[in-house]
């Protein structure tokens, strides 16, 4: 796997990865950024961040990764130290320049880019995915739909813009098979599961064709 050296913050490394790979062959749930805490396959000197990642957001992961390592450190749990990283990093979006441009508009409308398709009455949507983190839950990523976040309209599907081009389809695929798993009536972290393993499939068929 590449990685590329973006910086240091004493002894600890920033690398830049590729997400997409990760995601096919190492750690299927990997998003924008990640440590030692989230997953044992990175040192523990270590950050990734998604080469895909929008670079206004990465003084964002960076300052909630540190803070997450630092009180896993001195003795926090792991949900504490997610619950008040997550809080650290939500204040910092809220203080950009990009937040305060847009906290007056009407957001669900603008962070909608472009329609990416339609299926039967279900519209997907390529998201400012910076946007929805802003505004709507910061640990947004990948791609959402209203069963899970019910802020996203009923019958849309949302997908971030942080994302390879030709990652797309595998994530609509994911996002319809578990909404339509939701539908009727299973439980969001078997509909995950299900949909994440499909997911992970089809990426697998696509690379060993290339």
């Amino acid at each position: 796997m590449d990685k590329k050296l973006l910086d240091n913050f004493g002894n600890i490394k920033i690398y830049e990865v590729d997400g997409e790979d990760i995601r096919t062959n190492l750690e299927p749930n990997f998003n924008n950024f990640a440590c030692n805490v989230d997953f044992d396959i990175i040192p523990e000197d270590e950050l990734w961040l998604d080469v895909e990642m929008d670079p206004g957001e990465v003084k964002f992961y960076i300052t909630r990764m540190l803070a997450k390592k630092r009180m896993v450190d001195i003795g926090y749990d792991k949900d504490d130290a997610d619950d008040i990283s997550n809080f650290i990093e939500l204040s910092e979006r809220q203080k950009s320049n990009k937040y305060k441009e847009y906290k007056n508009g009407n957001i669900t409308k603008e962070l909608k880019l472009k329609v990416l398709s339609n299926y039967k009455d279900v519209t997907i949507y390529l998201v400012d995915g910076e946007l929805v983190r802003d505004f709507f839950y910061e640990d947004f990523t990948e791609g959402g739909h209203h069963f899970v976040y019910p802020w996203i309209p009923e019958k849309e599907v949302w997908v971030d813009d942080d994302l390879k081009e030709e990652e797309i389809p595998a994530v609509v695929f994911h996002e319809l098979f578990e909404r339509l798993m939701m539908v009727d009536g299973e439980t969001y972290d078997k509909a995950h599961i299900e949909a994440l393993r499909f997911e992970w499939l089809q990426k697998k068929r696509k690379n060993e064709k290339v």
